[in-house]
């Protein structure tokens, strides 16, 4: 969270309502006039944002935050198609309706972070709130640092299946840049792989330093599962497609349960939800609660 916070106190000193104040009688180079004006003080950054402003406590923001973190590094990130998103090769179209689902992190509070600097008052979020714009805010580079340190922590967690794609065809992808002396470069994947190689690093890891290592959700309670007082249809009784403007409660059922710890061991379980069709134009998001009790509800 080191990081985070770095942006939330970079965003403070420079306020997108008023002239920055020269540093050393130089323009500031840390300003930018497209952000969100009610994000700039005395605000916790929500790593789970939605578009609108959460109604609790600073206490629990905290606690929600944590529980992100937990969610994109480990539960939603348990292995590498998990975590990396679907596969690309050379030929596929960009992302788009239908495609291979995106990483953890990527769909996740990296997003999160882009909408909630972004200046909702532009037409499209610019600058942090939108692709094209986003590299001209100076915070574009403290967040992409961050989650480059997310990476990082993913892979240093030692749970099994937190394991770097190995095809070739990954490692070999490479994109181009322009170095400090305006040239242009190519960079590929297998170079990036090991940051010392880089002659970086981040803080070590450990569990005083990471607090949300610890904030693993609760394990549910049997005796508190509640029967829905209308009734819920079978994933196979409803009629596609459904609109996602209201909530949807589906039944569904599990492959297989009470699995072995072999059987656990070989395989994640990892519920997909596919072809979900929406305007690219347009940020959206949902959340995906999971009753895994006797009855099984989205």
């Amino acid at each position: 969270m080191a990081l985070l916070d770095w942006i939330v106190g970079v965003m403070e000193s420079i306020t997108s309502d008023s002239t920055p104040s020269p540093l050393n009688g130089k323009p500031n180079s840390l300003y930018d006039v497209y952000r969100d004006a009610n994000h700039i003080k005395q605000r916790i950054v929500d790593l789970d944002y939605g578009g609108k402003d959460k109604d609790i406590t600073d206490k629990t923001h905290v606690l929600c935050n944590l529980s992100t973190v937990y969610r994109d590094l480990v539960r939603n990130g348990a292995d590498t198609i998990s975590f990396f998103g679907g596969e690309y090769v050379a030929g596929d179209s960009p992302v788009g309706n239908g495609d291979p689902s995106v990483g953890s992190v990527e769909a996740g509070s990296h997003t999160a972070v882009h909408r909630w600097v972004g200046d909702p008052t532009q037409p499209n979020n610019e600058d942090m709130g939108n692709f094209y714009s986003a590299g001209y805010d100076p915070v574009f580079y403290i967040h992409h640092s961050n989650v480059d340190r997310m990476w990082k922590l993913w892979k240093e967690l030692g749970i099994k299946g937190h394991n770097e794609p190995t095809d070739p065809d990954w490692l070999n992808a490479s994109y181009v840049f322009y170095d400090e002396n305006e040239e242009l470069v190519r960079v590929y994947n297998k170079d990036c792989v090991n940051i010392r190689k880089l002659n970086y690093d981040f803080i070590q890891n450990s569990k005083e330093v990471f607090p949300w290592r610890k904030s693993r959700p609760a394990r549910r309670n049997k005796k508190s599962q509640v029967e829905p007082t209308a009734p819920v249809e079978t994933v196979d009784k409803i009629k596609f497609p459904v609109r996602l403007n209201e909530i949807l409660k589906v039944k569904v059922k599990r492959p297989a349960v009470n699995r072995s710890e072999a059987a656990k061991a070989k395989a994640n379980e990892v519920l997909v939800i596919k072809k979900i069709r929406y305007d690219s134009g347009r940020f959206v998001k949902f959340d995906v609660f999971v009753n895994h009790g006797r009855l099984k509800i989205l």
